[in-house]
């Protein structure tokens, strides 16, 4: 009976599957390497979306902020009511519904308002997207203009150029060390002649004779006033008869002929006081 009862019990362990021991928990991504894909794809890189897609964008956001502004005003319409029910209403079950309908109105208020600062904010990085694109067309334009120009000047130049040695252009030029001396302008001469001979006005030291003859010509019977008249002329064109230097007998000042039309200055006697 023992033999038996043996053999029970160990067709009963052999039929029950064994568990492992519990091992410790360790993380894989700490002792194992990332594994890299096995797909034989690679995930591309986006690209820069075109202008037409970038103000599309702009306009519907446009338009949901607009509908996000209305349903802002709606709500503050509907809460106005309400504050009057829960100031003026006397029963506590009215007062109840209009509390709990006014903090559901001021959650959809502040979801809103959420709303409204997202759709600005991504407005503001379109409106930069926008201008930094345009700046940088605008730019490579124009350096795309000014590589062409420099191109087609240069290859005409080159076209244009004939690479004979006969023409003038490879031959090489003489200069003179030394300048040949320039004419100088009749009109310079004409001017020295003019200044080379002032006309000077010079005061006679005596009186002319011929107011001596004109006084002793007058008749005895002319009036006395006349004599007294032509005596006082005479002192008058007569000059100081004082000492003077001789340096100063024909003074005349150095003349800068600059003007084309030569005017000769006249010059006077200088009397030394």
């Amino acid at each position: 009976m023992q033999h038996v009862g043996t053999s029970v019990a160990a067709s009963c362990e052999s039929q029950v599957p064994r568990i492992p021991p519990k091992k410790p928990f360790v993380h894989n991504l700490v002792h194992r390497p990332i594994r890299k894909s096995t797909y034989g794809f690679v995930i591309p890189e986006p690209q820069p979306r075109t202008f037409e897609e970038l103000h599309t964008e702009r306009v519907y956001l446009l338009a949901c902020l607009q509908q996000e502004n209305e349903k802002a005003t709606q709500l503050l319409k509907r809460i106005l009511p309400l504050e009057e029910i829960l100031v003026l209403a006397q029963v506590s079950h009215e007062r109840k519904e209009a509390k709990k309908t006014l903090g559901w109105l001021r959650y959809r208020i502040k979801e809103t308002t959420l709303q409204e600062k997202a759709i600005l904010a991504r407005l503001g990085q379109l409106s930069y997207e926008i201008q930094s694109r345009e700046r940088w067309t605008q730019v490579e334009s124009e350096r795309q203009q000014q590589s062409q120009y420099a191109k087609d000047g240069l290859s005409q130049g080159m076209q244009n150029l004939q690479l004979n040695t006969r023409w003038t252009e490879f031959q090489p030029r003489k200069y003179d060390s030394m300048p040949h001396a320039t004419s100088v302008p009749q009109q310079y001469h004409r001017c020295e002649a003019n200044t080379s001979q002032p006309s000077i006005q010079s005061y006679a030291s005596e009186p002319p004779a011929h107011n001596n003859s004109s006084l002793d010509g007058l008749s005895e019977g002319e009036n006395s006033e006349q004599r007294i008249m032509a005596k006082e002329d005479e002192t008058v064109q007569r000059p100081p008869t004082s000492r003077r230097s001789s340096s100063m007998n024909r003074a005349e000042p150095p003349i800068l002929v600059t003007d084309p039309l030569c005017v000769s200055i006249p010059g006077s006697k200088r009397h030394s006081l």
